[in-house]
């Protein structure tokens, strides 16, 4: 009868530790970098400033995942969420997969020796990979010297470092305009052999935008993205493209404003 209570007693306490145990990694990917902490940059403005370009993957997003190009066979969909972090140890722009079917979350930080994009990548049951931006196309234009908007770069290539007996992995984000994107991912088994293509997900901003990018008061003041939410100091509005920004401006709004018009006055010069 004494063992009989004993069990009774404990097994509710077992069946909570399982809810809470990590075994399924999909359940428990970390909400903060892990493998990149010794090469990415711990300065808020730095990091704003290299992931200034992959500010638009901020927001919600729907699409469909598709191993093989132009084929619904063996598709699936999938759901995005992007939001800044800065309330960690190294500030990040984190996008969130569900249900997360082969990637679960995808850190961007940038390094400290360069200000250059690094990724973070989770994937069920795999360990987590660091995968670093390669070189960028250079331009075919005559005169490459000068940069226009046209010319900006609307795609963004990751690669993981070389590793003897290890697959490489690349990943690459792709903007086809402000609504339209797609997440390009492939393996290659060997240093010699070609990549070849596992998934890519084509993807569309959910909802509609409320104003274009990076004019106006509707730029976000602490990342210069796409600002859709409103927030007051001092008797003035001001917007911010997510929660995590809305968190950073409430804990320092004039440090924030600070940084924001030395950004504007930086743009200007």
């Amino acid at each position: 009868m004494r063992t009989l209570i004993i069990l009774i007693l404990i097994t509710p306490l077992i069946i909570a530790a399982s809810a809470r145990s990590p075994d399924n990694p999909k359940d428990s990917s970390p909400h903060a970098p892990s493998v990149i902490l010794s090469k990415a940059e711990t300065n808020r403005e730095k990091v704003v400033a290299g992931l200034s370009p992959l500010s638009f993957l901020v927001g919600d997003w729907r699409g469909v995942a598709q191993p093989k190009r132009g084929s619904n066979s063996g598709a699936w969909s999938e759901k995005a969420h992007a939001v800044w972090h800065f309330d960690e140890k190294i500030p990040c722009l984190m996008l969130k997969l569900e249900p997360g079917e082969k990637s679960t979350r995808i850190f961007f930080a940038a390094t400290t020796e360069t200000g250059r994009p690094i990724i973070e990548l989770h994937q069920p049951e795999k360990p987590v990979v660091a995968l670093e931006m390669t070189e960028p196309e250079k331009s075919s234009a005559p005169d490459s010297t000068v940069q226009t908007e046209k010319s900006a770069p609307d795609h963004w290539v990751f690669e993981t470092v070389l590793e003897p007996g290890k697959p490489r992995l690349r990943f690459t984000v792709r903007k086809i305009n402000d609504i339209r994107m797609t997440m390009l991912f492939e393996e290659s088994l060997s240093p010699e052999a070609a990549f070849r293509r596992q998934y890519e997900i084509g993807m569309t901003r959910a909802g509609e935008r409320l104003a274009n990018g990076n004019t106006g008061e509707r730029q976000c003041i602490v990342t210069g993205g796409l600002g859709t939410i409103s927030v007051t100091h001092d008797g003035k509005t001001w917007y911010v493209c997510c929660e995590g920004c809305k968190q950073a401006f409430e804990a320092d709004p004039e440090g924030t404003l600070t940084a924001y018009r030395e950004r504007l006055k930086k743009k200007s010069q």
